[in-house]
């Protein structure tokens, strides 16, 4: 009867660690995404794919807004759509929430 128990634990443990192990390898594998880390936009008309950004706002130009500088990047620019915390957003919604246009870029 001791026998089974040890081997029932035995049986219960290799269970556990193998769960663990696929686990591990899951959490391990990388992102083929190209896409910014996931950021959950914070107002209204700011969306996490340009698709819905344009959908929105047809006639306008989509920017790509850093929500931590209050910058926007339009498209083309290597900042568009890269920076860790930011969102998509017509460009006239974007300069109604208080954001300004880069610097360094040029309108489309």
């Amino acid at each position: 009867m001791r026998s089974a128990f040890v081997i029932a634990v035995w049986l219960a443990f290799a269970g556990l660690i193998g769960n663990s192990t696929c686990v591990a390898a899951q959490q391990m594998t990388p992102s083929t995404s190209s896409a910014p880390a996931a950021t959950t936009p914070t107002a209204g008309n700011q969306y996490a794919a340009e698709g819905q950004a344009k959908a929105h706002c047809p006639s306008d130009t989509v920017v790509w807004v850093n929500l931590s500088s209050k910058v926007y990047h339009f498209s083309g620019y290597k900042d568009y759509g890269k920076t860790k915390r930011g969102a998509y957003v017509c460009e006239k919604d974007a300069t109604a929430q208080g954001f300004r246009a880069a610097k360094t870029e040029k309108h489309p």
